[in-house]
């Protein structure tokens, strides 16, 4: 009879053991072929007083599963969350940018700034005279003014949307206005010689 009732129990059990189960299939988040990794690329010195603009500089993202997003961060404190922030950094300021991936994983990069002292009284200078106007834009042209050139030199002029991303570029020989064709919105415009960088933000409406 003990062995019967002791059946009986062992079946009971089973049988609650049976229902309580649960299996729950997750849809797991598609896996990236490579790991995500971003690299600073850029390692240049720039004039003191010089607005940078950090993304136009350089870097890289491998691996990882897009959309991503991006965190910049100057001695550890957040400073933007685009691919593309502007800002003056001091000589030794470390500046990192943190990528994160679809599926939340994240890599890291920094680099310290390279930044040459510039004296009072050059500190207009550190362009080398270019200029860029006007910056508030209704006619879709833009006049960039340039220093003396060296004999076959040009300057690169680039359009840079609020990601980063170039969406025209020209070289020129000397001063003139140049027509674009933009949408409205916000844009950096870089100016390159072989001495000097320009960095302006235009407003196109």
């Amino acid at each position: 009879m003990k062995k019967a009732i002791l059946y009986i129990s062992l079946i009971f059990v089973t049988i609650q053991t049976g229902i309580s189960q649960t299996i729950v299939k997750m849809n797991l988040p598609q896996q990236a072929k490579e790991s995500l990794k971003v690299v600073v690329l850029f390692d240049e010195e720039i004039p003191g007083g010089m607005t940078v603009v950090l993304g136009l500089m350089g870097y890289q993202v491998n691996g990882g599963t897009a959309p991503y997003s991006f965190e910049w961060y100057q001695n550890g404190k957040l400073i933007g969350k685009e691919d593309v922030v502007s800002l003056i950094p001091a000589n030794g300021d470390q500046l990192t940018i943190k990528v994160t991936d679809k599926n939340r994983c994240f890599s890291q990069s920094s680099v310290r700034m390279k930044v040459k002292s510039v004296l009072e009284n050059e500190k207009e200078d550190f362009s080398g005279g270019i200029k860029i106007y006007p910056t508030l834009i209704s006619d879709r042209k833009i006049h960039i003014s340039l220093p003396k050139l060296k004999v076959n030199e040009t300057a690169l002029v680039r359009f840079i949307d609020m990601s980063g991303k170039v969406k025209t570029s020209n070289s020129i020989l000397e001063s003139q206005a140049i027509n674009f064709e933009l949408p409205s919105g916000s844009y950096f415009i870089s100016v390159v010689t072989d001495e000097f960088h320009k960095v302006e933000k235009i407003v196109v409406q």
